[in-house]
Order: C-alpha cells, then structure tokens, then sequence
C-alpha cells in the first residue's frame, strides 16, 4: 500500500481540479518517442505509445491536465542479449494558452506537467543466462509546448527523470491528438 500514495495523491489532485473547472475536456493521443539519455538509448530504441488526458479550464489563459500514457520502445539487440523497455508517464500539470477564447482554449500553448513513470527494462540473453526483469518508479517533469486548432491538438515535451540512477533528460516526445468535447 505504501508505493500507491503518489497516483492515489495524484487522482486526488485531479478530483479536486477538476471539481472546480468550468469546461473538462478528454484527449486521446498517439505519441512518438525518442530517447535522449545515455543510458535509455542503450537499451530502448525510438518508442511509440498512446495517451489519455483530461483537460479543464481554470481561467481564459490556463487550463489543468493530466495525462496518462502507455510507451513501447523498439528492443535493442546486442551480441549477447536483447533488451525490451516500456513506461507508464502519469502526470498533472497546466498549460498556458496564449490566446483566450469563451469556452475551448486555441492556438500556441506552453505545458508544464509533473508526475511519476513506472518503466520495466527486460533482458533476454542468448547464451544461456536467466532472463532478467528490472523496474522501476521514478519522478518527472515536463515541461512542452505545442498549437491546438479546433479539436486537434500537436505538442512536443522534454521528459526529465529523476530515478534511483540519476536525473536524465530522459527522451523527446511528440504528441497528435484529439480533443472530445
């Protein structure tokens, strides 16, 4: 029970955000991934996944997110093993529009998120070594920008990590969207 207080921290967050918004909209996304970290491009090739996010307005410029995403990187194959990763960005944030509009915000915005990211790296070795299977929780931020015209959506994030092995800017991810309202 004690590794479930930061998402059940988050899910309160958004509960309460959302609770007082004016507008909540959902997105679905495909994203692209590409890993930056030295230690990432070693086991993980570029990624590909989908995301969930719920959008509210808060004010005519800001409006609060959180995101949930589902990652797939290409196995990397070595000599001796191949390597296989995935992670699950769960994040809060806002993000700044810098036009206002009545109801559904439009056009350039600026994104900050936060948030956690389980990922599982999996080893599969050729010679006879016991497959191996590492996770790990780690902390994120975020921060992106990107345009919205009527209910699509484009936007690009750095992902920084910190984890027990270090802070990385972790990878580049590009994100198409679609908003419902």
């Amino acid at each position: 029970m004690r590794n479930l207080k930061v998402p059940y921290t988050l899910i309160l967050l958004l509960v309460t955000i959302t609770a007082s918004a004016q507008h909540m909209y959902m997105t679905v996304g495909a994203n692209l991934v590409i890993p930056t970290s030295s230690g990432l491009k070693m086991d993980a090739g570029t990624g590909f996944g989908g995301s969930l996010g719920l959008e509210t307005t808060l004010g005519k410029h800001i409006n609060g997110i959180a995101t949930v995403q589902y990652l797939s990187f290409a196995d990397i194959e070595t000599s001796d093993r191949i390597s296989n990763f995935k992670a699950v960005p769960i994040q809060i944030g806002i993000k700044y529009y810098a036009t206002s509009k009545p109801y559904a915000a439009t056009g350039l915005f600026f994104s900050a998120e936060t948030g956690i990211m389980p990922t599982t790296l999996k080893f599969k070795y050729e010679s006879g070594i016991p497959d191996y299977k590492y996770t790990e929780m780690g902390f994120t931020l975020a921060p992106g920008l990107g345009y919205q015209l009527g209910r699509a959506e484009a936007g690009f994030r750095t992902l920084f990590n910190l984890t027990s092995s270090g802070f990385d800017v972790y990878y580049l991810d590009f994100r198409l969207a679609y908003r419902f309202f």
